[in-house]
């Protein structure tokens, strides 16, 4: 554990052009070279950054313009579910009182009040999740935003890759903020 330590002590990290970073061997803390890591900074973590975070503004835009698409979706699903409940009372209703009897109409409206259970049935069969309409609109939510991506090309692996890149950019550049010779090491040390 100590052997792994120690060399991954010795690698020196690169600047942009492949240079290895100064380090200064005179004392036992090691100083690192203060204009060459604010260099990095300023030449290479901030524009690269900055990029990303453009790349994923882009990409988040798209994804939210597609989950605000989606969420409207299910609703138009279960309005359409109304209007076919509406027309099958209309329908038996006629059927029942008007053109028919309740002998013809019994069994059917008996076959499409036991459907529901087979159809819930088989639902659990296949998603090992009770039938419900809080879950049938998640599903319906869920399926039409990924077909929304697909169709307007956002990348989710490339999405949640982004966003962990820009965490681990950021964190650097937390760490390097305050050096003496940037900007914010200057202020701080003007303020004390």
């Amino acid at each position: 554990m100590l052997r792994l330590f120690l060399t991954a002590a010795r690698r020196a990290p690169a600047l942009p052009g492949g240079a290895p970073l100064q380090c200064h061997r005179r004392h036992a803390s090691a100083a690192v070279d203060v204009a060459a890591l604010t260099a990095y900074r300023a030449h290479t973590l901030e524009p690269l950054l900055a990029a990303k975070l453009q790349q994923l503004g882009q990409m988040e835009a798209l994804k939210r313009q597609c989950d605000a698409e989606a969420a409207t979706y299910p609703r138009l699903w279960k309005l359409a579910v109304l209007g076919f409940l509406s027309l099958q009372v209309v329908v038996l209703f006629d059927w029942t009182y008007i053109h028919f009897d309740w002998n013809l109409t019994e069994p059917i409206t008996y076959l499409l009040g036991y459907s529901f259970t087979w159809l819930s049935l088989l639902w659990y069969g296949n998603l090992q999740q009770e039938f419900g309409y809080g879950r049938v609109h998640e599903l319906l939510q869920q399926r039409q935003c990924a077909r929304l991506y697909r169709r307007r090309g956002v990348d989710l692996v490339l999405y949640e890759q982004l966003r962990a890149e820009t965490d681990v950019l950021q964190r650097r550049l937390r760490s390097l903020e305050y050096l003496p010779g940037s900007r914010e090491g200057e202020q701080l040390r003007e303020s004390e």
